[in-house]
């Protein structure tokens, strides 16, 4: 087989062929970047939710001390004694704010974890986006190369 002469190569035609997949293979880079940003703002997010939900449980437990102590002063300023039924009130408010603190935690812990899984996801995206372009671009080189070459 002959090789082929510079005169005989279309450049133009090559060299469309290889920015064809350069602009494949930094299109999948950008996807990939993109991915790895949107993952971090994510886990970030995760992170100041839990510690949000953290800061709020914390002032549910503050407003639950304060509503048991009303209670007892109130109790107490009106002669009444700790009988059986205001021990019953006291572990009542107790037990509902308990389940408010275990809420607003659990809550901020889905909404974290929601988060954290969609970072996964934007990660893996942005790993498809870069194997996806690098393997729309390794036609594009192909072609380019066998019309200089020609194997």
């Amino acid at each position: 087989m002959p090789k082929k002469k510079l005169k005989d190569i279309d450049l133009l035609d090559v060299g469309s062929n290889f920015l064809t997949g350069a602009g494949s293979l930094i299109e999948g880079i950008g996807a990939y970047q993109a991915g790895q940003s949107q993952s971090a703002q994510l886990e970030e997010r995760a992170k100041r939710t839990e510690a949000a939900a953290t800061i709020a449980a914390g002032e549910v437990r503050k407003e639950g001390d304060r509503v048991a102590s009303d209670a007892v002063a109130a109790n107490a300023a009106s002669g009444g004694a700790m009988d059986a039924a205001m021990i019953e009130r006291m572990a009542r408010i107790e037990n509902d704010f308990d389940y408010n603190v275990l809420s607003t935690l659990y809550q901020g812990r889905v909404a974290a974890e929601t988060d954290r899984y969609a970072a996964k996801v934007a990660k893996r995206r942005g790993k498809t986006g870069l194997l996806t372009g690098g393997a729309r671009a390794i036609p594009s080189f192909i072609s380019g190369a066998n019309k200089v070459w020609d194997f």
